[in-house]
């Protein structure tokens, strides 16, 4: 049991609980041909560790944006324990990204104790957009997807320095109410305006700042390979080695000792055998 109060489990029980959660997207997402494929340090993980970053209390995937409609619709055929949580599906989800959570347990990061939505233990799912085909284009795809995430957002974000933070403050000054969720659309069109280019890309975490973002080859991300995760074969990049590389560079190498411990203090409350429901208004807003 880890030394902590708040937290109520091991962090082999954490990889367990979000096992069993990417078993049931590969299950749906299999069974309405919804492509989708490990990423970030589940990819890493699967070909490393052959499972989950030990210290890694992270899923992630990517799903083509024009496919998380299509996920959406077909929610209802989760089993009954999990929930597709995302903007359009839980009022105060304020992520531009999705999330599928087990509500038969709990996961309350620090960061989201203010919002009464979903607290389930999760995997992050990052929509993959294609990118624009010339460098000016890319730079105002990637101003519309920091108006965009902010918009969704409704606060400054954290730790993303002195400059975002002014620009966000700007951002939501000039768009409230209405004129914010036409602002969200209009943002969401020029995201969603190119397709089927060569490039695509991410615009979330450490693939962008404000004036770059990372580019990956629309070939790594076509037919799915399998790839074995915690003894199960998932949908991988078609090129998971080249993916790899541009993101983590020699991906292989283990990262210093000291920076192999999980990230705990992100987490207010974490406990696998009980719902999130019941600390409503203890751990998380009332």
């Amino acid at each position: 049991m880890i030394q902590n109060t708040q937290i109520k489990c091991s962090i082999e029980d954490m990889h367990q609980v979000q096992l069993e959660i990417l078993k049931e997207f590969k299950r749906i997402c299999d069974l309405n041909n919804i492509k989708y494929y490990l990423a970030c340090g589940s990819c890493l993980g699967a070909i490393r560790d052959h499972g989950f970053i030990p210290w890694d209390h992270d899923a992630d995937v990517f799903v083509y944006a024009n496919d998380i409609k299509k996920l959406l619709n077909v929610r209802e055929q989760f089993d009954e324990r999990y929930f597709l949580q995302g903007k359009e599906t839980d009022p105060e989800f304020n992520y531009s990204i999705y999330r599928l959570r087990d509500s038969y347990t709990t996961c309350i990061e620090k960061c989201d104790v203010n919002l009464d939505i979903n607290h389930g233990f999760c995997i992050d799912i990052y929509p993959l957009y294609y990118a624009p085909t010339n460098r000016v284009s890319l730079q105002l795809n990637i101003i519309f997807s920091y108006i965009y995430r902010i918009c969704i957002a409704g606060r400054v974000p954290l730790n993303h320095g002195k400059f975002l933070k002014l620009c966000s403050k700007i951002i939501l000054t000039l768009y409230r109410g209405k004129k914010r969720q036409k602002k969200i659309l209009s943002c969401y069109n020029h995201l969603m305006k190119y397709q089927n280019t060569d490039k695509v890309l991410t615009y979330f975490g450490l693939d962008v700042t404000p004036t770059s973002a990372i580019l990956y080859e629309k070939s790594w991300f076509d037919v799915p390979s399998k790839i074995l995760f915690e003894g199960v074969k998932f949908s991988g990049p078609t090129n998971p080695d080249a993916y790899l590389k541009m993101k983590y560079g020699k991906y292989m190498e283990l990262p210093p000792v000291e920076d192999r411990t999980p990230k705990f203090d992100e987490l207010e409350y974490a406990d696998v055998q009980n719902g999130y429901k019941q600390f409503k208004g203890v751990y998380y807003k009332q």
